[in-house]
């Protein structure tokens, strides 16, 4: 909560740049479907370590759901930018 207003966090901006909505006017659109992937011939990483999943006898699952955002109308969202000058 920022001055009683619901705050999301994203890394999909820089960190000097906040964006302010009225979210009664972002629409939130989603795929009818889910992508499901399986494999248990890949590898990934942890702690820097590349892991087999063939030879830790592991199945590993992905599963991919299409999301997207707009706003009824641009004056609803409002973009601050340089906030690092704001703390300095």
């Amino acid at each position: 909560m920022l001055l009683s207003m619901p705050l999301v966090d994203t890394n999909n901006l820089p960190n000097t740049t906040a964006l302010l909505c009225d979210f009664a006017d972002v629409v939130v659109g989603e795929a009818t479907s889910v992508e499901i992937q399986i494999s248990n011939d890949g590898s990934y990483t942890t702690g820097g370590n590349l892991v087999s999943a063939f030879a830790r006898d592991e199945t590993l699952i992905r599963a991919i759901l299409r999301v997207d955002i707009n706003v009824k109308h641009p004056e609803s969202c409002a973009t601050l930018t340089n906030l690092a000058a704001w703390t300095a």
